[in-house]
């Protein structure tokens, strides 16, 4: 089984300009990640062996986390930063920044298979 913050569609470079300092606040904070769509991931799966391959986007179903996410960093901020400083809650607070993102560009997906022998 595999949880990932998925590609729901390919952002195309002009919209990726548009967004760039989101982009790269998303990069500082997380790191420079390679995504994929879900069904590449399913697509890599098989190729390596994997069967009965079954995906599912919960992205809907995970989109409330940035809620809490943002109540938590909200009701903590003191204690956040005193312990990261400023800029490391700013940083903490990218939650708002991905949930512009959710259910359009980006979005959470499920990987199930098997593997035999």
């Amino acid at each position: 089984m595999l949880c990932d913050i998925v590609l729901r569609r390919p952002m195309p470079f002009s919209e990726v300009l548009s967004h760039q300092n989101d982009v790269l606040i998303l990069d500082r904070v997380f790191g420079r990640a390679g995504m994929a769509q879900l069904d590449q991931y399913a697509s890599w799966a098989e190729e390596v062996g994997f069967s009965s391959i079954t995906t599912l986007d919960i992205s809907r179903e995970t989109k409330p986390t940035f809620d809490r996410w943002r109540t938590n960093a909200d009701l903590n901020a003191k204690i956040v930063e005193e312990l990261i400083g400023s800029e490391g809650l700013a940083s903490f607070r990218a939650c708002d920044i991905l949930s512009r993102f959710w259910l359009d560009w980006l979005g959470y997906g499920l990987l199930v298979a098997d593997r035999k022998g």
